[in-house]
């Protein structure tokens, strides 16, 4: 296993697996950033996605805007907002998808916003709404709708206490119960609005 202060400086296993390799990047020195001028891909991502160099808030203050480098919580966060689902990037969502649930189910990562291979979630809902309601072409209005009509057909409890005693649910486990967290029904809504390609809602 690498050493401690090599894994702090690298990119996760699941951004490399899913993001970089189908966003054209490569972390070539090894060194967890994506460097400007290093041929590592910067201008080709900047020029063809967008500016992802803007930093990440946290802790009250803007970290690593501007600084020529593309960190991963940037990539990640820029492919939510501005590339996953656009029509001249399918090519890229597919790829990043497909990819991302494959990492997430060969690392055994908590499917907080993933179904099980036995589609759990897609059947509850499918059962309410009807089977293809997911290929849909919906406004987000209509979605939104759509989503309220599950979450009342689904009748989930709402949870109190501390989760951090409880435990959250995985996102299966959350229709199956049928009980959760807050936590747990935004991440139901964040996996219901991407069925229907619609990064997100009010």
């Amino acid at each position: 296993m690498p050493p401690i202060s090599s894994q702090l400086n690298s990119f996760s296993p699941l951004a490399q697996s899913a993001f970089l390799s189908n966003l054209g990047l490569n972390d070539r020195n090894g060194n967890g950033v994506i460097d400007k001028d290093a041929g590592e891909g910067y201008e080709q991502f900047t020029a063809k996605y967008g500016n992802a160099d803007i930093g990440f808030f946290a802790n009250g203050i803007t970290q690593g805007a501007h600084n020529n480098k593309l960190e991963e919580n940037e990539i990640v966060n820029h492919y939510y907002l501005n590339i996953r689902f656009k029509d001249i990037f399918t090519t890229e969502t597919n790829a990043v998808e497909n990819d991302l649930a494959a990492e997430i189910r060969r690392s055994g990562i908590q499917l907080v916003w993933l179904d099980d291979e036995q589609g759990t979630v897609m059947n509850a809902v499918s059962r309410i709404l009807g089977a293809g309601w997911q290929e849909k072409n919906v406004s987000a209005d209509e979605a939104e709708r759509m989503f309220q009509r599950v979450m009342e057909s689904l009748r989930v409890n709402g949870l109190t206490g501390d989760p951090s005693r409880t435990g959250y649910y995985q996102l299966p486990e959350f229709v199956r119960r049928k009980a959760g967290y807050c936590f747990e029904a935004a991440q139901f809504g964040f996996w219901f609005f991407s069925q229907l390609e619609i990064n997100s809602v009010a």
